[in-house]
């Protein structure tokens, strides 16, 4: 509630802001198509709204079952244009969604020259390795753009290195001065 209501400025709520919230909207109830009621056994599903955890350890899948309960404990700031994909450890923990995104990130490489990882620290490190790999295989040279937001050089040269990233994709945004945005150019390349 800080975040959302003082920090980023979105005031308080009454009806002049109708349909805002208190708080963001941490999952979202959708409507199936009939091949995906008929594998799952019913026709609609609840998913949850990805998003970051201020503080959180990006090697860290904030999704998967810990002590912390983010989602219970409301630590997430959710983005309500996405949804969290639970992979798991291995492709057995999650066979359909290890497969649909492998197949998706392949068909991408063999169109594309490039791809980009979207919120790559949002994604567990060994899914993107496992996906990458057969990027790879289906396209060697194909070049990995990747958008990540660590807070942290080291992790994200853990990233880079793990994943074989050719180049990251900042924003500009998140400088509060033009002499901050030429750090980054400088520090960054």
């Amino acid at each position: 509630i800080r975040y959302d209501r003082l920090e980023a400025k979105k005031g308080p709520v009454g009806q002049e802001c109708e349909g805002n919230a208190l708080v963001p909207q941490y999952f979202r109830e959708v409507t199936l198509t009939p091949a995906a009621a008929k594998r799952v056994g019913k026709p609609t599903e609840v998913l949850a709204h990805n998003g970051w955890v201020m503080g959180w350890a990006a090697t860290r899948d904030f999704a998967e079952p810990c002590w912390e309960c983010v989602y219970l404990k409301r630590h997430l700031m959710a983005w309500g244009d996405c949804v969290k994909l639970r992979f798991g450890q291995k492709p057995e923990d999650s066979p359909f969604i290890w497969e649909w995104m492998t197949r998706y990130a392949v068909s991408m490489a063999k169109i594309f020259h490039a791809i980009r990882l979207d919120n790559a620290h949002s994604t567990p490190l060994h899914v993107s390795q496992y996906i990458l790999a057969r990027v790879r295989q289906a396209n060697p040279h194909c070049w990995i753009f990747a958008e990540l937001f660590t807070g942290d050089h080291n992790i994200d040269l853990l990233y880079e290195k793990t994943l074989g990233i050719n180049a990251l994709v900042r924003e500009a945004a998140q400088t509060n001065h033009p002499r901050d945005l030429s750090g980054h150019l400088t520090n960054l390349g």
